[in-house]
């Protein structure tokens, strides 16, 4: 792991509060720090590359004066998450809030004998396991403090099944029942734990070349056809994620999605509203906003 950079320099609903993300070098990781920083909270900013974190580091000190500590780190790698931990509860004492972004994807076929299934085990390793691996450093400290808030990116690819991306969509399916199964237990602990949905934001991560394999995309040309629909419908504004977080953070009301599948292109007021709705006890009698699988 690099060594690390820490910016300096506090006013705000969050302030004297610290929030880790992962993947925070840019796309919808770097808009939810600096919507945090914003806020008023010191920052834990994780990502692979040393650059993209120390210069967001240095403009969320510059601009929003709040702390930022800039990790480079591997999150799939167990000994970079454990010194993550030791330099963040080092400088901060704790951690109020976790978002977990990191993440990535890869559209392949298991029919192909070239198919690489390092890449697909990388894929579960960053996607599920690292949250996963995250959320069991954070946990016990924020029970014993009866606060806290975790928020994981997920994905539609958790409810639906989408061909050509089944590490990614196994990863986002995997990740939304272990916290739908981590609300069994910590319900009422004060600890928000929460899913979401972002939309179709336009990342790098469905831009790049390294998404594709190569041989599927020749074998296959539906594959094509999926990422140049994703890119065309891939409008929604990331700040829209990144406020959404922040209010899961600091509204109280908010605890009512605690362990549930958040849409956030649905927006936040309306799903509570769906949630509070008494008229027809939706929520409870079609179990929405879960994962679920209807009996034959």
């Amino acid at each position: 792991m690099d060594d690390t950079t820490i910016s300096t320099g506090a006013s705000g609903t969050l302030r004297n509060h610290t929030v880790l993300v992962t993947g925070a070098g840019r796309g919808i990781g770097r808009s939810i720090a600096l919507a945090f920083a914003r806020a008023g909270a010191n920052m834990v900013c994780v990502s692979r590359t040393k650059s993209e974190i120390d210069s967001l580091a240095e403009e969320i000190s510059i601009s929003h004066g709040t702390l930022a500590l800039a990790i480079a780190a591997d999150v799939a790698s167990l000994s970079d998450v454990t010194e993550i931990f030791q330099q963040a509860i080092q400088k901060f004492g704790h951690i109020d809030v976790l978002v977990n972004n990191a993440g990535i994807a890869r559209f392949d076929s298991l029919q192909l004998p070239t198919f690489d299934f390092d890449i697909w085990s990388r894929i579960i390793d960053v996607n599920l396991r690292a949250p996963v691996n995250l959320i069991r450093h954070v946990l016990p400290d924020m029970l014993s403090r009866g606060k806290g808030t975790i928020i994981s990116i997920g994905s539609r690819s958790a409810v639906a099944n989408i061909p050509f991306m089944s590490a990614y969509s196994t990863s986002k399916t995997g990740l939304l029942r272990f916290h739908q199964c981590l609300e069994r237990e910590i319900s009422g602990s004060g600890v928000g734990n929460f899913y979401i949905q972002p939309g179709n934001v336009p990342t790098g991560l469905i831009h790049s070349d390294e998404i594709v394999d190569p041989e599927a995309a020749e074998v296959f040309p539906a594959l094509w056809q999926m990422l140049k629909r994703t890119k065309e419908i891939s409008t929604t504004p990331v700040d829209v994620v990144a406020d959404a977080c922040v209010r899961l953070a600091t509204d109280q009301n908010s605890m009512l999605l605690s362990g549930l599948y958040i849409d956030v292109e649905r927006g936040l007021d309306q799903i509570l509203e769906d949630l509070r709705n008494e008229e027809n006890c939706r929520i409870e009698n079609e179990q929405l906003y879960r994962l679920k699988v209807d009996h034959l």
